[in-house]
């Protein structure tokens, strides 16, 4: 990972980092904060955008880059076909199941950024209804297949509700809203 950093540093214009989406999106924010962190100006970065993993794979192979930035369930399978290094994960653990690979902190770059996703249901929806959703959803993610599938695709568990749910949402919110001024795309 250091040999890339420094490459790109050299001259970012002839080190392109594709990502697996558009620009100003997790992936291009996830490049922000990791360049940011390696002491790399981002505004001096070029980052291809590309139409999901598969896609950045195909433009990786075809020379239009030396790094694709995506998530890891999109190019698990190129990983393990040998068809790319996995130089670091943006996880704060290393994953159980790719214990050989390590995060970004463990390599001296301080970043933690994760994927996530939500539920989310109109303000007019009544309490009662909040509450049995909430439910719902605690009970999916105690059943083994909900676990099954986390291990899969290689997701952490990271369920939340209520005030918990509220203060990630408001840091995710900042964090997000920083990367996009850094980026000078808002």
């Amino acid at each position: 990972m250091s040999s890339l950093f420094k490459a790109i540093k050299a001259a970012p214009i002839r080190h392109p980092v594709i990502g697996g989406s558009s620009f100003g999106s997790l992936d291009h924010i996830t490049l922000m904060l990791i360049a940011q962190a390696a002491e790399i100006d981002p505004r001096q970065l070029r980052y291809i955008s590309s139409n999901g993993g598969r896609d950045a794979m195909d433009r990786l192979k075809n020379g239009f880059g030396v790094a694709v930035v995506s998530g890891l369930g999109e190019l698990l399978h190129a990983h393990r076909d040998g068809e790319v290094k996995i130089v670091g994960i943006t996880s704060g653990e290393r994953l159980p199941e790719l214990n050989g690979i390590k995060t970004f902190r463990e390599q001296g770059v301080d970043v933690e950024f994760a994927n996530w996703r939500g539920y989310f249901a109109a303000p007019t929806l009544s309490q009662n209804k909040v509450e049995k959703f909430q439910r719902l959803c605690a009970d999916l993610d105690a059943s083994d297949t909900w676990a099954q599938t986390r291990r899969k695709y290689f997701w952490s568990e990271h369920f939340l509700t209520g005030q918990a749910l509220r203060e990630f949402l408001e840091a995710q919110n900042k964090l997000l809203q920083k990367g996009l001024r850094d980026l000078e795309l808002q």
